[in-house]
């Protein structure tokens, strides 16, 4: 009994350590755990205009990783954000960012040589 169970572990990890499919699936290591500087409740309390800034960029956010379907229209009160957005250097950064990104996953990819 105790050589049966020796051999299937043995068969267990053989198969493990042959595997073609890596265990971690991600391709980039990224911390699991962020860690924040401590806030005082004076410093969460903002005016209208934080506000308004927090809701449509949690609107831009939420559009952007496509759990906001369906919407045709920017809201009216986020116009000018949106548009300060798409006019400054954080879109071209993050136009930059998702080019790299997407380039490295393609580049990751291994096509059959069928066509």
């Amino acid at each position: 009994m105790n050589l049966l169970l020796g051999v299937l572990l043995l068969l267990g990890f053989f198969s493990i350590a042959s595997a073609e499919e890596k265990l971690d699936s991600h391709h980039h290591r990224r911390p699991l755990i962020l860690e924040y500087p401590e806030t005082s409740a004076t410093q969460l309390k903002g005016s209208d205009d934080d506000e308004l800034q927090l809701q449509c960029t949690s609107w831009r956010f939420v559009v952007e990783v496509n759990n906001l379907n369906p919407w045709k229209t920017i809201p009216p009160e986020c116009a000018s954000y949106v548009k300060d957005y798409m006019t400054s250097r954080t879109y071209s950064f993050d136009l930059e960012r998702v080019s790299m990104e997407a380039g490295t996953y393609v580049r990751s990819l291994q096509l059959a040589k069928d066509g």
